[in-house]
């Protein structure tokens, strides 16, 4: 697969629609990181106050966003087949 950068990919096929018919969508992974350790940088820095109804561990957060999402997708998809 291509080493693309989301940039590139958002670029390519978001931004401008190229006729390209194959779009590899690269991995998030460093974004997912990056994201994940700015999150929690600034949850430090509030007051308990302004925390109030945030999730304090922003991966287990993601996890169950992700399950709550991706499972039921798929479930659909299997099932209209």
């Amino acid at each position: 697969m291509p080493n693309l950068n989301f940039m590139n990919m958002q670029d390519k096929f978001v931004a401008h629609l190229d006729s390209d018919e194959v779009m590899n969508i690269p991995r998030l992974n460093q974004a997912l990181k990056l994201t994940q350790y700015y999150y929690k940088y600034v949850l430090d820095k509030l007051d308990a106050s302004e925390k109030r109804g945030l999730p304090e561990n922003i991966e287990s957060y993601y996890e169950q966003c992700f399950k709550e999402t991706y499972y039921p997708t798929i479930g659909s998809v299997v099932n209209s087949v």
